[in-house]
């Protein structure tokens, strides 16, 4: 990886802390992505964006191949949205960005089922095709 000193973007999402007694606060989820960078690679993908999520349980730093470096950054972004998507916490509603649980960001495939059950009372047909 290459040098990963200062993140190219960076979004904040916000967490419900739960308690006991019902919600008591909030923590904040960062996404970190670095400026993507070109490789040797024998797969034919020319970049690569590295990518972080802090504040949930894992912090690893993940890289999402691209051919260029537009494909690099928007691989990145949506498998930062899968992992985020994926996670007990967007899948209990309580992560947020903006105070919605539409996360802002690409969505694959595989992914949507999830987030159309989380976020059903904020889908509707005018933004519905947007997150396809």
């Amino acid at each position: 990886m290459e040098n990963l000193n200062k993140p190219f973007l960076q979004r904040s999402l916000e967490l419900e802390v739960v308690g006991d007694d019902g919600i008591q606060g909030y923590s904040e989820v960062h996404i970190k992505f670095w400026q993507p960078h070109k490789i040797d690679s024998n797969l034919g993908y020319g970049f690569n964006a590295a990518f972080q999520i802090i504040g949930l349980d894992d912090e690893k730093i993940y890289e999402a191949g691209g051919e260029d470096e537009v494909q690099a950054i928007l691989m990145a972004m949506t498998a930062a949205s899968s992992l985020l998507c994926a996670s007990e916490e967007y899948k209990q509603g309580r992560l947020k960005w903006c105070g919605t649980k539409l996360l802002g960001l690409p969505l694959s495939g595989a992914i949507i089922d999830i987030v159309e059950e989380v976020a059903t009372d904020e889908i509707d047909s005018s933004i519905k095709f947007i997150i396809y």
